[in-house]
């Protein structure tokens, strides 16, 4: 028998390795869970603020920080009225309700804003939970975000006894009755995503922004029509700068967007575009490695251009979502300034 090739090095099975052992963790000592309220009062329409501050010489780890809510959805004749078990519910609310009952969320390092500041975190939050998770994560711990997909071709119909879309009027039973609902999950930022601690000194101020009740919530059935006669359209500065390493592209209903207790905001349509699928993702790297976290690939600036041309004439004004990703780099020096390569 000989080597297939002369640089290839011996190597032994893991079931006959009988004299290694793991290794012994010694750079944590300990860790424990710490609970921070909001610095501002809570009103309907006021951001909602946390500090952590920096003091001491604790780290942060970033992935595991959680967003908990206690919420009530109250009706228009006050706390006191309740709901039969065997009445339906009037209103119900979209799916992923934690993250959708925000559109924008800023995250600041010792006053310096370390996230893009844009209006569609509900849309963002949406599609990395349903593209990065398999269905039993779906159905066990992203339903304590009430994620509960909708089901298909009928995601803007009402309550009603006739709906078919179960999923809405599961989420409904939740709040009926002005039932108090505890939520909790993981933000959606890029802070939160990357495995690195937050060393200490360093302040974490965050600005939670509401979304529209009309947003997040459902109730009565209506039909409008706005315009007709769009076909194609061309986005020719869709970014402008440096270029993202995947984009990922949706449809939706423009008094969706804006918030309609009459629309699903997540319902993505294909609009004729082609038969099947509502998202299209597109993967920007040379050697179509944006899934892979094992390396970077050269930084490219320039513009992207979207085409879009439909099948049918359009009898919606929609609205073009874009899901960009790009490698940045943030770094913390020894003063505890922050510095960051993309601008805010």
């Amino acid at each position: 028998m000989s080597f297939l090739h002369t640089h290839s090095s011996e190597c032994i099975k893991s079931e006959l390795d009988f004299f290694s052992l793991p290794p012994t963790q010694t750079s944590i000592e300990s860790s424990q869970w710490i609970y921070y309220k909001p610095v501002t009062s809570l009103t309907d329409d006021s951001p909602i603020e946390f500090v952590i501050p920096g003091h001491g010489e604790d780290y942060l780890d970033l992935t595991h920080t959680m967003l908990s809510l206690r919420i009530r959805v109250e009706s228009e004749r006050g706390e006191s009225t309740s709901v039969a078990a065997t009445d339906v519910a009037k209103a119900g609310p979209v799916n992923h309700l934690l993250h959708s009952m925000f559109n924008q969320i800023d995250v600041y390092f010792n006053q310096k804003l370390v996230s893009q500041p844009n209006n569609a975190y509900a849309y963002r939050a949406y599609i990395e939970a349903l593209l990065n998770y398999a269905s039993p994560a779906k159905t066990s711990h992203l339903t304590s975000c009430l994620w509960d997909a909708d089901i298909p071709v009928y995601m803007d119909d009402m309550l009603d006894s006739s709906n078919p879309n179960t999923a809405l009027e599961r989420r409904a039973k939740y709040i009926q009755g002005n039932r108090a609902l505890d939520l909790v999950g993981h933000l959606h930022c890029d802070v939160f995503n990357q495995d690195k601690f937050l060393i200490n000194g360093v302040e974490v101020r965050m600005r939670l922004v509401r979304s529209k009740d009309s947003f997040c919530l459902m109730e009565t059935r209506t039909m409008s029509k706005i315009h007709a006669d769009v076909v194609g359209e061309s986005i020719d500065n869709a970014i402008l700068g440096q270029l993202p390493k995947r984009i990922i592209v949706g449809f939706v209903d423009n008094k969706a967007f804006n918030g309609d207790r009459k629309l699903n905001p997540f319902n993505f349509k294909n609009y004729k575009i082609f038969v099947d699928g509502t998202l299209f993702a597109f993967d920007l790297t040379p050697d179509l490695s944006a899934n892979c976290a094992g390396h970077w690939n050269l930084v490219k600036h320039g513009s992207l251009r979207l085409e879009v041309r439909f099948e049918k004439a359009l009898s919606v004004t929609i609205n073009c979502t874009i899901y960009a990703e790009f490698d940045n780099v943030l770094k913390i020096d020894s003063s505890r300034q922050v510095i960051v390569d993309f601008s805010g």
